[in-house]
């Protein structure tokens, strides 16, 4: 059974009471002790006062030290309290909490600190996650936007987010020209080089993978046991969790970022915002490797244009023009052979007209 102790109010009051009675035992003793005296007279009588005189001024003494120690009691508990308040406030120390020993208005105003101290610490440690986690995915997004070639920047994204957040698996899936499928094109680990080898692909809507190309929108599976949608991968036997994010750009689906984790509610709401994030900066980057391999391409037609006008310029029959036209032609095209056909009666047609 546990014992009750007496309220701050009730100590105080207390106290007093003592103090009070002491003082009017006192009173009436000295007024008893002074009939007495003018009673019986002599030297024993004035020493009886005397004694008694000192007795009430000892309880007296007595209970001023045990008002003191009441209301030391009370002040000194608050007195902390208010000291360990203003080192949470100065984020000195959150970790440190009361020590609840009392029943009384101070034992719980100390547990009722304690209980707010544990809710501020849990929400700083969450904040300072997150603003950790915010701060990686720019440094994240910052270094892919430098990467202009297609496979090194799939390669990099699968790699720098899991070294980042510690994930079990990533990796990252673009959609096919066709639209119909979701080509594997980047993914972490021996699981991710084994299925890069077997040219890994899903169908459009396919798993929680192609439902997020086909949707657009992010899928977030705590527990994988639980989704019917989830398909398991034999190379990936620890997957527990999982989140899929679109990768978009100008309004359409490039692609989808697929991270996997192997503790159950691994991933939640945080991880889907910090990977949607980094999704759309990869969408800029991949954008921006498409268009410069397109320029390439452009640029190597031009010159391989070029060059093929200036080897037909310095031909001087139509024979060795229609030669050096069919074999630049077929080199150009990479093909085993090419043939260039002259219609001579639509040749013999023109020069009769431009006659």
């Amino acid at each position: 059974m546990m014992r009750r102790s007496l309220s701050v109010g009730q100590r105080v009051g207390l106290a007093f009471g003592i103090l009070a009675l002491l003082f009017v035992g006192s009173g009436v003793l000295s007024i008893f002790c002074s009939g007495s005296l003018s009673v019986a007279g002599g030297e024993s009588a004035q020493a009886l006062v005397w004694a008694w005189q000192a007795l009430s001024f000892l309880g007296v003494l007595l209970a001023i030290l045990f008002g003191w120690l009441v209301v030391r009691s009370v002040v000194q508990p608050v007195q902390g309290l208010t000291a360990e308040v203003e080192q949470m406030a100065s984020g000195a120390d959150l970790a440190k909490r009361l020590r609840v020993a009392r029943h009384d208005e101070v034992g719980r105003l100390a547990a009722a600190y304690n209980i707010m101290a544990d809710r501020v610490q849990r929400s700083y440690q969450e904040l300072e996650a997150r603003t950790r986690a915010l701060l990686t995915s720019i440094q994240v997004g910052r270094s892919l936007s430098t990467i202009l070639d297609r496979a090194t920047l799939t390669d990099e994204v699968v790699h720098q987010v899991q070294q980042a957040f510690g994930y079990y698996h990533v990796h990252i899936y673009l959609v096919e020209p066709s639209g119909r499928e979701l080509e594997m094109v980047g993914g972490t680990g021996a699981a991710g080089r084994q299925m890069l080898a077997q040219g890994h692909s899903l169908f459009m809507g396919q798993g929680i993978v192609g439902r997020t190309a086909r949707e657009g929108e992010p899928v977030l599976v705590p527990d994988v046991s639980t989704e019917p949608a989830w398909l398991p991968n034999p190379l990936l036997p620890e997957t527990r969790a999982e989140v899929a994010v679109p990768i978009t750009y100008a309004g359409g689906v490039l692609g989808v970022l697929d991270v996997q984790h192997d503790i159950v509610g691994g991933l939640d709401e945080t991880d889907a915002e910090l990977l949607q994030a980094i999704a759309g900066q990869v969408g800029i980057a991949l954008q921006n490797a498409r268009l410069v391999e397109e320029a390439g391409r452009r640029a190597e037609m031009a010159t391989m244009v070029n060059a093929i006008g200036q080897r037909i310029q310095r031909a001087t029959t139509v024979e060795e023009v229609l030669q050096v036209a069919a074999r630049e032609l077929g080199q150009a095209l990479t093909v085993e052979s090419a043939r260039v056909q002259l219609d001579r009666r639509a040749a013999y047609r023109s020069g009769g007209e431009a006659g």
